[in-house]
């Protein structure tokens, strides 16, 4: 199962393994074993950020992806 690391104050998760037997405890701590994680859904010119509590569960919010910057 894999593990995840939130940043707490916006709930993001910043960190994903998919391998956590691979991990000392040291490195699992602060982490959370979650049965999976779901993949966002596609929107044309957006870009989905995972987030995740123990109350709601995953989640997504979307954001425009922005305009590259031009060449001069």
């Amino acid at each position: 199962m894999p593990y995840i690391w939130i940043t707490p104050e916006t709930n993001e998760v910043n960190r994903v393994h998919y391998r956590p037997e691979m991990l000392t405890e040291a490195q699992l701590v602060n982490g959370i074993e979650v049965e999976s994680i779901p993949a966002p859904e596609y929107r044309e010119e957006e870009y989905g950020v995972l987030h995740y509590t123990e109350e709601v569960g995953f989640w997504y919010e979307y954001y425009i992806v922005p305009d590259p910057i031009e060449e001069v």
